[in-house]
């Protein structure tokens, strides 16, 4: 912009400034001698000389200008008023005052950013180290003290509070089945190099042999046998008949037993609600739990004393939690910390309900999913599903006031067996995928026999036949199919199921009859639909038949105390063992070892 100033006031006077009239000869000494002289006829400055300052210079350094009085700063203001109304500020003055103005601000702009960054920072760093002491808290605080296994019941009370998880029942048909006699095994495993075949079935010795009272038999896996005799555990070896431990800290009888599954631990119960956690690489009580008194007391305080005081307990497969369960009351463990996670109980009128419907009711029996994160648990009348996180109720079902719940050794599937038959379930969710009916009147205490081969695809029952004569029906279970049927064996008026046994894959069944005056067994091809060679006639009656892993070998044992093994493929017998006096026969899962037991005796047979 451009500025031109307004010289019209400067020659207002023309007529005192006549140029053209000007004398020439008016030179500026005279001009300048004519102002000086005027000066001083008027008396101005008279006595006055002028000094350095006066001239513009310093006294002290004559070089230098001195600095022009400073104008008011009211005069100052309305010039600068006065430029910027004209235009006179040039416009890269008022650009970099804009500027300056744009670079404060981004400033002021990223340093608010950098704090809001910062506290993100710190709030995220306090919520790690949050979790961290929340996850590693037994680690820096040290473990919970273990708790003592006494505990004293209290006295009756009038009236039993409610639980604290109160059920939803959901009705469901009543099915029937058949219990056996056979003890819980642990998990499938495979085949050993030193399992017993048709081979070397001749070789086979007796490796241990232990008489006990009151005896109860568990881990039949062949690495490691448990025996609780009163409240005395004893472990064996039955590779080589050697005492492992024998464990003496419980101060009631002991109920359960169960092995971890890598086989490094050892679960009791005992019925004092106390349970026990065993360190088998050490032969020494790790940890103690003690399930709830006050929850005790609510299920028992008020009840006669008929009610079942069993404790049955499960270790998970990864060997973190432990679950107990007793009467109406279902408690999870977690090793780690040897806390209590959670439990579930029943509430006062259900529990009178069950002890009143049935004569002899059965206590909670628990099983661990395959994962661990779902307890199946049940008891006379009802089935609960728990998470293994904190006890609380996945799925829950009524059934009949006598039903009882067993386990498939591959946490997968269980059976609910009642008087009218049996159903199979899904752990997971409880939900039944298949089931069939029993006989109306089974010649086991109420309870139709049954027994289903080790991939769950074949089940044999006992049933009834158009006369109403008991059978055995054998049934294919993913195809809801009958294969075949088999009469009963009777000794003259009384009849029973036949003794029999399902190949573990499913391919055959073994099944005892019975003549005037022999007992024999015959095979059947489930695959072809034929029958298979008969093995040797048995003059007395048959106690119990178990079939080999492999599904290669036949134990066979006779009421005379004779265990016969027998090879499936040839129809022919291998050996002839001295069973006297036993009632049961197991192959080990492993296939390495033959056992034979009753409540006061057991054996075991293996190769040298």
């Amino acid at each position: 912009m451009e500025y031109e100033p307004d010289l019209s006031n400067l020659f207002q006077n023309e007529k005192d400034f006549d140029f053209g009239t000007m004398d020439s000869s008016f030179s500026d000494d005279d001009q300048f001698s004519s102002l000086f002289s005027e000066s001083e006829q008027t008396g101005e400055h008279k006595d006055e000389e002028l000094t350095a300052f006066d001239l513009g210079f310093m006294e002290d350094d004559p070089t230098v200008i001195a600095k022009p009085p400073e104008e008011p700063k009211e005069e100052l203001d309305e010039f600068r008023s006065m430029l910027h109304e004209d235009g006179l500020v040039e416009d890269h003055v008022i650009q970099s005052g804009v500027e300056e103005y744009e670079r404060r601000r981004k400033k002021k702009d990223r340093n608010l950013v950098a704090l809001v960054i910062g506290l993100f920072v710190i709030i995220a760093l306090l919520c790690v180290a949050a979790i961290y002491v929340i996850m590693n808290y037994t680690n820096i605080v040290g473990p919970a003290p273990m708790p003592t296994s006494t505990l004293v019941l209290a006295v009756p009370i009038t009236e039993v509070p409610t639980a604290t998880e109160a059920p939803t029942l959901t009705p469901t048909e009543a099915p029937t089945a058949t219990p056996t006699n056979v003890p819980t095994t642990t998990p499938l495993v495979a085949l050993g190099d030193r399992a017993i075949s048709a081979e070397n079935a001749g070789s086979l010795q007796l490796k241990l042999q232990k008489e006990y009272q009151g005896l109860k038999v568990v881990s039949l896996d062949g690495k490691q046998v448990a025996f609780a005799d009163g409240k005395t555990i004893s472990v064996w070896n039955p590779a080589n008949g050697v005492q492992l431990y024998e464990l003496h800290e419980h101060s009631a009888n002991v109920t359960s037993l169960v092995f971890s599954d890598d086989g490094k631990y050892l679960v009791s119960a005992a019925n004092d609600f106390t349970v026990y956690l065993w360190n088998l690489n050490l032969g020494i009580l790790e940890k103690r739990f003690v399930i709830d008194g006050n929850a005790v007391n609510r299920v028992f305080g008020s009840r006669s004393r008929n009610m079942p005081d069993v404790i049955s307990v499960d270790f998970s497969p990864d060997s973190t939690t432990i679950a107990a369960g007793t009467f109406g009351l279902v408690t999870i463990f977690d090793v780690p910390s040897g806390l209590a996670r959670g439990s579930f109980e029943f509430g006062a009128d259900e529990l009178n309900k069950v002890a009143s419907q049935t004569g002899s009711p059965q206590a909670f029996n628990v099983k661990f999913n395959g994962n661990g994160w779902v307890l199946a648990a049940g008891m006379s009348g009802h089935l609960v599903g728990l998470d293994t996180l904190d006890a609380s109720p996945l799925y829950q079902f009524e059934l009949g006031a006598n039903a009882r719940i067993n386990f498939a050794d591959n946490r997968q599937e269980m059976i609910e067996v009642d008087t009218g038959g049996v159903a199979l379930r899904k752990m997971d969710t409880g939900e039944i995928f298949n089931g069939f009916d029993g006989a109306e009147n089974p010649s086991d205490s109420g309870y139709p026999q049954y027994a289903l081969s080790e991939n769950w695809n074949v089940i044999g029952i006992e049933t009834n036949d158009e006369q109403s004569n008991l059978q055995l029906s054998v049934w294919r279970i993913d195809q809801d199919e009958k294969i075949a049927d088999f009469p009963a064996v009777c000794e003259g008026d009384n009849c029973r199921i036949p003794n029999f046994v399902i190949a573990g894959n499913g391919n055959w069944v073994a099944v005892e009859a019975r003549d005037d005056q022999n007992s024999y067994l015959r095979l059947f091809d489930l695959e072809n639909y034929l029958a298979m060679p008969q093995l040797e006639k048995f003059i007395v009656p048959i106690q119990a038949i178990d079939a080999s892993p492999s599904s290669q070998l036949i134990a066979v044992l006779t009421q005379n105390g004779v265990l016969r093994i027998w090879d499936v493929k040839f129809g022919a017998q291998r050996v002839s063992l001295d069973a006297t006096g036993m009632e049961q026969i197991k192959f080990s899962n492993d296939g390495q070892f033959l056992f034979a037991w009753n409540k006061d005796k057991f054996s075991a047979w293996a190769l040298p």
